[in-house]
């Protein structure tokens, strides 16, 4: 019988599996563009004010960064569905 890793590596590796998941990132990023997205359009339409940059900026801008960060893999998997089926490209 093969010894267990220690605790620790478990759960680093758990912990690896759910932050590297490309799924959860894209839908963190939507999420966070959705709630941050219409008071940061009302901020605009009312006029930047540098004094009213409030936390809703920062949230849209990590929302951002989570899409951009899942977009690679996503445009992998077009490729391989891409090379897997090339006879139904649109």
């Amino acid at each position: 019988m093969t010894p267990r890793p220690p605790l620790r590596a478990q759960l680093a590796g758990a912990l690896r599996q759910v932050v590297g998941n490309r799924y959860l990132n894209i839908t963190v990023g939507i999420v966070l563009l959705a709630c941050s997205g219409d008071e940061v359009l009302l901020g605009f339409s009312d006029g930047i004010n540098l004094n009213d940059i409030n936390a809703s900026l920062g949230v849209t801008i990590a929302g951002l960064a989570h899409i951009l960060k899942s977009l690679p893999d996503l445009l992998e998997g077009l490729d391989y569905l891409e090379s897997e089926f090339p006879d139904k490209q649109a």
